[in-house]
């Protein structure tokens, strides 16, 4: 009985953590957003770990977030610490009712430098309803939002006939978010342009400690992506969203999230394409 509920008190307490780091995007200080985490690893933690399972008492969770050191400076660390009261049966014949345990959960979160870059060319009004140029703008604000405002740091870059950089900030939401929103698709396509400010705009960041992402929404081909590439950056991954009624169905209408760049980089999925440096 005791193995069981440590198992179980262990699996909850790694829900727990999960759940910390994956609710930090919910506000917009950090001081709330510490908030937030607390609030969900123990929501997280009593729903798989409910009050009096098998006749436990006392079940708690606390949760601690703190930064790295060195390299890791921006990764934010999350440790859970869930401790229980179990009920012994054997053992009570020798005086111990009860035996305490304690487990820890643990996850971490490395900040992101992401550079948004989107075509709003003509091409993007492709007659559809809603057209391709008003689905990619919604998706790009609700993918931003996935994003922790003062921790990660989002630029965002527009192009056709020439390029427009709205400059990098911690502070993106809503005023990145804004910025998407107020456009809308005319004339050529300069994607080679885009990518290549996008390019420029982490360059200038110049933080290794973080990860350092440029998405694309186009309706496409990528072939710029190519040129990227032959430049042999390392530590910059570039991830190609398409919108055009010829591109897989998988690719459609679906904004990739940060769950979705973190599998990109270890190999293929259906739902980002990308290229590793």
């Amino acid at each position: 009985m005791l193995y069981l509920t440590k198992h179980k008190l262990q699996s909850a307490g790694d829900a727990a953590a999960l759940a910390a780091a994956r609710s930090l995007n919910l506000s917009s200080t950090q001081s709330q957003q510490i908030t937030d985490a607390q609030t969900a690893a123990a929501n997280f933690f009593r729903a798989n770990f409910p009050t009096g399972y098998l006749l436990t008492a006392s079940s708690s969770v606390s949760t601690v977030l703190g930064y790295g050191t060195g390299s890791l400076i921006n990764t934010l660390n999350i440790t859970t610490t869930a401790t229980a009261s179990a009920p012994t049966y054997f053992m009570r014949y020798l005086g111990y009712t009860t035996v305490p345990i304690t487990v820890t959960g643990t996850a971490s979160r490395k900040d992101v430098n992401l550079i948004l870059v989107t075509d709003i060319s003509e091409s993007m009004n492709n007659g559809a309803s809603p057209s391709a140029c008003a689905t990619m703008l919604a998706d790009a604000q609700l993918f931003l939002k996935q994003f922790s405002n003062n921790r990660d740091t989002v630029g965002y870059v527009t192009f056709n006939d020439g390029t427009h950089v709205y400059a990098p900030t911690t502070n993106f939401n809503p005023t990145i978010i804004n910025d998407v929103s107020a456009q809308s698709c005319t004339g050529d396509t300069n994607t080679a342009g885009g990518l290549h400010v996008g390019y420029q705009q982490l360059q200038a960041l110049n933080n290794p400690t973080k990860l350092n992402v440029i998405v694309l929404f186009t309706d496409g081909q990528a072939e710029a992506i190519a040129a990227v590439s032959r430049s042999r950056v390392r530590s910059i991954r570039v991830t190609a969203m398409a919108y055009t009624m010829a591109a897989p169905a998988a690719l459609i209408r679906r904004a990739p999230t940060p769950t979705c760049l973190l599998r990109a980089a270890r190999g293929p999925s259906q739902a980002c394409s990308q290229r590793t440096q």
